[in-house]
Formats: C-alpha cells, structure tokens, sequence
C-alpha cells in the first residue's frame, strides 16, 4: 500500500478527534439519561412495591424510557466498537475510558431493564388473576422466578427495591393458590348433611361452571397443576367423595344417584338407612353413575405429564375404594348355601365389568385386578365364609346365658341329637349287639338323666348338622367343614370357662350346669368322628376324622368347675361351724346359742344346694358331691369332739341333741325319685364317716358299760369306727377319774 503523505495524516487525525470528542459527548448525554431514568424506576418501583402507591401510567411511561436508552446504548455501543476500536493504534488510553464508561452504563442498563421485566410480569400476573387466567398467571410467576433467581452482576444484591419485588413476587404466587382454590370452592360445590343430621341422606356435589367459561375448570386444574396444590385438592375431594358418596352406596340398599341440571350439572346421591347392605350389582351401577360424572364434568383435563387428572385421583382414592367393595359389599354377598353358588356368577360377572370400567377410566391401572381376583375363587370364599359363619355362631351360643336348661333323658342315646340317618341306626343297632354279647355295660351309650343347657345343646346339633353338610360338600370344603367342627370344641374349652368366670365360681347351680354340659358334649363326641367317617372326603376317613382327643379335656373341664365349686361350698361349711368355737362349754348359754347356729347354718347350706344340684346333676354325682359335703362337715365336728379335755354330763345332752338334729336332716339329702334307691343306705355309701359319726352320738350318750360293751375288746362297731387313742380321750372328757373309768380305760386297746 502507498505510504500516506503527511497531509492526509493530519486530516484522519482531526476527524477522528472530532469523532472521539462526539461520541464522548454522546456517552456523557446517554450517562446522564441513564441516571434520570433509574431515578424514575427506582422511585415508581419504591412507591409500588415498597410504599405501596401504585401508578400504572408512570410505570409504562417508565417502560419506554428504559426501552429508548437501550436502543440509543445498543446504537451508541455499535459505533464505539466500529469507529473507535479502529483508532486503538491512535488513542488507547482513551479507548479505554470510553468503554468503561459503556460497562458501567450497560451494567445499571440491565438491572434497570430486569426490573421492569419484573414489574411488567408483576402486572400480567395481576391482569391474570382478575380474569381467572390462572394457567397464564402461573407462566408470568415463572417467569419472575427465572428473573429473580438470575442476578445481573455483582451489585444486585445491594438493591433493596430487589427484595420487595422477591417479596411481591411470593405474595402474588400465594394469592394465585388462594384464588384457584376459592374458585374451585365456588364452582365444584359439596351439599352434604350437617354433622349430626342423622335423617337426612342427600349428598349433592354441583359443577356450577358459567356459561361463557368452557374451560374455567380446565384452567383451575392445570393452574393447580402449576403451583403444587393438585395433589393437596384431590385428596380432600377423594375423602368427600368416600364419605359422603361411595361408603353410604355401598352401605345401603336403597340408593339412588341422578344427575341433573341446576345451574350447571348436579350429581344427586340419596341413600335411606334401611339397615341392608346393597347387592353387588346395584353397588356397581350406582358407582359407575358417580365416577361417569366425575369423568365428564370434572376430570376430563390433560395434565403437561401426560396423565389425566382421573388418574391423579385414582392413585389417591382407588386404595380406599376398592377396600371398601370388597370389606362391606363383595365379602357380605359371599353365598353360605352351597345352592346359592351356581347364582353367585352373574356377581362374578358384574364385578368384572366394573373393574373393566375403572380401568377404562384410568381409574386404576390395567394390571390392578383386584376385585375380579377376589371373586373368581369363590369355592375357597364360600368355604372360609361358612366356617366363619358357623364358628360365629358357635361363638353366639357359648356365650349365651347358660341357666336356660334342658332335660336329657337316659333314654336318649349317644348321637340322637343328629338329624335321622340310616347310617346312624346301624351303627346304634350295631352297639346295643355288642352290649347284649356281654362285652359292656348297660349305660356305655346312654346318658345319665340330668339337665343341660340349652345353648349347649344347639351347639352339639349345630356339630351334627356341619358334619351332615360336609358329607354332601367337595373334599376342599368337607375337609374345612370337619375342622371347623373340631375347632367348635376347642373354642368351647376356651370361651365358657373365661366369659362365664364370675358365675361358675359364684353360683352353685351354673356350675352344675356346666359340668353336665361338658359330660354331654364329651358323650357325643366319644363317637361323633365314626359316626361320620365313611361319609366324608376320602381323606378324612384314615383315622382323621375322630374327636376323642377333645373328650379327656372337656370331661376335665366340667370336672374342674364342679370340684372347685364344692371346694368352695367345703370352705362356707368350715366358716360355719367356726362359729361353734369348737363345741366348747355349749351349756353356757351364750355357747349354746353359737353352736346351735352354726349348726343350723351348716344344715341350710346343704339344703340349698339339695335344691339347685339335685335335679340338675345326674344321680349318681350328687349323692357323691352331697356326700362329700356332709363328711367334710361331720369329720370336722368328730375333730372338734375328740379334742376336748373336758365335757360336763350338761355339755354331753346338749352335744347329742345339736348332733341329732344332723342324723335326722341327713338322709332326707338322699332321696330320688327312684324307687330302687334306699336313702340311709345312700348316705351311708357316700358319707364315709357317717357311722363314725353316730357312734360317737352314742358315745355321748352312754355310760362306760355300753362303751365298753360296744367296744368288745376291739371287734365292737365303736372299735370299727374309733382308734383306742380317740376313744380314751372321750372317755377321760366324759367321766371323772375313777377306778371304773380306769377299768375301762385299761380295756381299751
């Protein structure tokens, strides 16, 4: 290239001082605007936002301002970099300045420009809300968020105007979520009864959307969506929707669902409480009714993930839903009569279309089948549920009253509380053979007579006929069936005792009762299991199907109770005659009268229990609890006798007149109304110290002849009855000290 002559050096030179001095007064012009300009936005953003003095017209002219001195910056920056950068070589000094000077300017340029973007945004979301554009209100948050998380530059954080528009920015995002709920409030409306109206049952859920708002409810889900209160809002209309709506469908039979239009659409449940749990089928239908209207006026909005707001709710309520069709409708309708079974398939197939409607819906996934799984093994259903039922009842029956009783009668032989069977004849026929053949006793199969309680025996007829059903059922239901009847007995050995605790120990009567319970259950189960045997499944006829385990402990446990009762009544028959203070000096009068009533005492309480044991208790175990009785009482008085040292002539009459009172009342505790059975020979069998106790009434009363003669040198009934200690010590009591007594004294041994 040519050199330039120095000529035309000197004329660049001067144009570009000309430039550089231009574009400096520029700069120091657009300096000054830049800082009148940030004036006005700081001071009409302070008013705003911090003072809370709003100026809509000040603030878009504050718009346009910051818009014209970025254009002039843009324009004024362009030329520094295209005219100036190439006179570096002439002035980079200046240069320098200049652009520093363009930072600094661009700097409070942006931050200027950032914050009117932010009052800009601030002001859509306000236009937004006033026109429940909730979505769009949502993107201008966003879009502050955006700018606020993203500083400028370094001096940001030192703005306090700043803060106030972070401060707006988090009460406007509050007043969106608070506007979208009150819209949904006031546009998805719950008429339900008020707490405590118990007569009322009418539950009206309204979609009240106006008109000219097709999508309002579009906006207020997909604004809900956007600001993380969805999941909040569906939950609480999934519980209204299980308490108000779907539990009382489920629960009642009368229930009725209709939509209809009433400022908007209006879906109306109305559930009577009849007390009857609704068939499957109507369940079903008034449920699909309910989810059809939800689907359509609700929740028929696409959601930015795809999903349908049907499918939020789903994940929120379907859990719940399904529990309660299968707890309170499914489970009830279960059949317990094997006829009912071949009529529970149109419930199978009902339930299939629904679960087919929920998944259409997308009310649950395609993979969940959980209500037709639950129906379509309904063999083990019906199964489980009959033995549900019968242990159940069972259950009812063991803990009915027991008093209410029943008389067995001897002729009524083992198993004849079983519905009639030929198979249970031959097999009586076949036992009264082996009876007569001299291998057993007349009584093996028969029943003492005595009462039992009613419950008890609705419960061994209840054994029966399980077992006759389960001769008819497949071999999975039989097998259940036999089971349940064993656990009856189990369950009998458990509840009785414990739910009856308080009257078996305090009522002698109940515990009679429940010891003939025990023996008449432990009777019929001595051959409950061969009577059944070749009826059954196959599998329960190779030694299986017994109940002799059970027999041993429920015999025991009617034992128990008895024997503990009568241990009771022993302890109140000690108590009594301690009232005697043993025998001591009873012709003193005040001895005498507590004698006379501890033995008076101690004949009312045997009479009390003549009359509520006799006619329940078989026979044969009364006289042995009475008898049982009776000696512990008169051991005790033989005790207190022979452990005196002295009794006077006055105290020996009166001693043999208390005691002969005992001999009197005694036998009349052992008459039936058998007429084979002798009363004194009874009392005698069953009282072992009944004799003992005469002989020493006769002690009492006699001189020392007859005691000795009754002695007869130890082979005397008195010898029989009496050791030689016993019978010296009543006679040292007896009779003063005299070469007679020693007489007889010395013959005794």
């Amino acid at each position: 290239m040519a050199e330039v002559g120095p000529f035309v050096q000197a004329v660049l030179a001067a144009a570009g001082k000309s430039e550089k001095e231009d574009i400096s007064q520029k700069m120091g012009k657009l300096s000054k605007k830049i800082e009148d300009v940030k004036y006005e936005v700081y001071h009409a953003l302070h008013d705003e936002y911090d003072e809370f003095i709003p100026n809509l017209t000040a603030t878009l002219e504050l718009s346009n301002q910051v818009r014209t001195v970025s254009e002039d910056m843009q324009s004024l920056s362009a030329r520094i970099e295209r005219e100036i950068q190439s006179q570096l070589n002439v002035s980079a000094t200046e240069y320098q300045d200049l652009s520093s000077r363009l930072q600094e300017s661009n700097g409070i340029l942006g931050i200027l420009d950032k914050l009117v973007k932010i009052h800009d945004s601030l002001q859509a979301v306000k236009k937004s809300l006033a026109q429940n554009e909730f979505v769009t209100c949502a993107n201008s948050l966003d879009k502050i968020h955006e700018l606020v998380a993203s500083p400028v530059d370094d001096r940001s954080k030192d703005i306090k105007i700043l803060s106030a528009l972070k401060t707006e920015y988090t009460v406007q995002r509050e007043t969106l979520k608070h506007n979208i709920g009150e819209t949904w409030k006031d546009n998805v409306i719950w008429l339900v009864p008020e707490k405590g109206d118990t007569n009322s049952g009418v539950v009206d859920l309204c979609v009240r959307c106006p008109c000219d708002s097709d999508n309002l409810l579009v906006n207020i889900l997909q604004g809900m969506e956007r600001v993380d209160i969805l999941q909040i809002e569906l939950k609480k209309f999934a519980y209204k929707l299980i308490k108000h709506v779907i539990t009382p469908i489920i629960l009642n039979s009368n229930s009725a669902v209709s939509v209809m239009k009433k400022k908007g659409q209006c879906l109306k449940v109305v559930c009577s409480n009849s007390g009857k749990v609704a068939t499957p089928q109507e369940t079903f239908s008034n449920l699909t009714a309910v989810l059809d209207f939800i689907q359509q006026y609700i929740f028929s909005v696409d959601l930015q993930n795809g999903q349908t707001t049907l499918q939020r709710l789903g994940l929120v309520l379907s859990k719940d839903m399904l529990s309660l069709i299968i707890e309170h409708c499914l489970a009830p309708s279960i059949p317990t009569n094997t006829r009912d079974l071949e009529p529970y398939k149109a419930v199978v197939q009902a339930t299939e279309e629904f679960q087919e409607k929920l998944s259409c819906c997308a009310l649950i996934g395609k993979e969940n089948d959980e209500l037709v799984k639950y129906v379509s093994n309904i063999n083990v259903l019906f199964a489980n549920k009959k033995c549900q039922d019968l242990l159940q009842k069972a259950r009812t029956l063991m803990t009915a009253e027991i008093h209410s009783m029943v008389l067995v009668t001897e002729e009524e032989g083992l198993g004849d509380s079983a519905p009639g069977s030929e198979e249970k004849a031959k097999r009586l026929k076949k036992a009264e053979a082996v009876y007569r053949s001299g291998h057993l006793s007349g009584s093996t199969f028969k029943l003492p007579k005595c009462f039992i309680s009613v419950s008890v025996q609705s419960l061994v007829t209840l054994a029966y006929e399980t077992l006759h059903e389960a001769c008819t059922s497949s071999q999975q239901c039989a097998v259940q069936l036999f089971y349940t009847v064993r656990n009856m007995f189990e369950l009998y050995s458990t509840v009785v005792p414990t739910f009856h605790r308080d009257s078996l120990t305090k009522l002698p009567q109940l515990a009679a009762l429940h010891h003939n319970n025990c023996m008449y259950i432990a009777h019929n189960l001595t051959t409950l299991g061969h009577q059944f045997r070749q009826l059954l499944a196959e599998s329960l006829q190779h030694g299986t199907a017994t109940f002799l385990d059970y027999v041993p402990m429920i015999r025991q446990l009617g034992t128990d109770c008895l024997l503990g009762q009568m241990s009771r009544q022993k302890e109140q028959l000690m108590e009594c005659l301690q009232g005697a203070n043993g025998f001591t000096n009873v012709a003193e009068s005040d001895s005498s009268e507590s004698s006379e009533r501890a033995v008076k005492q101690v004949l009312f309480q045997l009479s009390h229990l003549q009359n509520v044991w006799q006619e329940v208790l078989p026979e044969t175990v009364y006289f042995k609890a009475m008898g049982t009785l009776l000696n512990s009482t008169v051991v005790e008085i033989i005790n207190c006798i022979t452990a005196l040292e002295d009794i006077s002539a006055d105290d020996a009459t009166l001693l043999h007149s208390l005691f002969s009172i005992i001999v009197d009342r005694a036998s009349s505790y052992f008459k039936s109304e058998n007429a084979e059975n002798n009363a004194l020979a009874s009392l005698q069998k069953y009282t072992p110290k009944w004799n003992k106790f005469k002989e020493m009434l006769l002690v009492l009363n006699a001189g020392l002849v007859e005691i000795s003669d009754r002695w007869a040198d130890g082979k005397g009934p008195l010898a029989n009855e009496f050791s030689p200690a016993e019978v010296k010590q009543l006679i040292r009591a007896l009779f003063q000290n005299t070469d007679r007594r020693s007489a007889v004294l010395s013959r005794i041994k």
